[in-house]
């Protein structure tokens, strides 16, 4: 039985101003972001989308490792640079309507710079086995720089906040532990990952 996580990004991706540009849109894996949920990303496109569309680009095999992301001094991560991936190891397809495309949380990937004259068009979401290790979805019941208690259909469960856990706003960056407090909010839907009673993600849905 899937658990879809509630995190579901409908795209419409311009024509570029620019053709001269980098390919690539911004080379990321979802892993880093979203520490803990051990999900699958299922995207989908919703037009016929060839080569001048642009798409999505694999690094094919590469969510075996090694660690691509650079980490400045506030947990900060910088996009994955195009250098960090051989050429050689870059996949895409002409995607079709009913195409249904599943990557690793580790794969490196990247949308595609769109040369034609016509919108880009997919939606992409997070799906994982129930039986899994699913996250809690819930609101905030109380929420602290070092703690935060979160309450759903099963009742409230409560994680300590440390350097492990991974606080993310929509944009996917990190907030800082002493900005914890006023970036969220009592009765605040919320994801959160744990092991341990440590909470290893803390982030709105979307």
């Amino acid at each position: 039985e899937p658990f879809w996580v509630p995190t579901v990004e409908y795209r419409a991706v311009p024509p570029a101003d620019d053709h001269n540009r980098s390919p690539f849109d911004f080379i990321h894996e979802d892993g880093a972001y979203n520490k803990g949920i051990p999900f699958r990303i299922c995207w989908v496109p919703l037009v016929e989308i060839d080569q001048d569309v642009g798409g999505l680009a694999l690094g094919e095999g590469l969510h075996r490792g090694p660690e691509l992301y650079n980490v400045d001094e506030n947990g900060q991560m910088s996009p994955i640079l195009p250098s960090a991936i051989p050429a050689n190891r870059w996949r895409r397809a002409i995607y079709r309507p009913g195409d249904v495309l599943l990557m690793d949380i580790r794969t490196p990937h990247s949308g595609l710079s769109n040369l034609s004259n016509r919108f880009r068009l997919s939606v992409d979401m997070r799906v994982l086995a129930r039986s899994d290790k699913v996250p809690i979805v819930g609101k905030i019941v109380r929420i602290a720089s070092d703690r935060v208690t979160v309450r759903d259909d099963a009742g409230e469960t409560s994680l300590a906040i440390n350097e492990m856990t991974y606080v993310r706003g929509l944009d996917g960056q990190k907030i800082v532990p002493a900005d914890i407090p006023s970036s969220f909010t009592v009765g605040q839907e919320v994801i959160v990952a744990g092991e341990n009673e440590i909470a290893t993600l803390l982030r709105p849905p979307h």
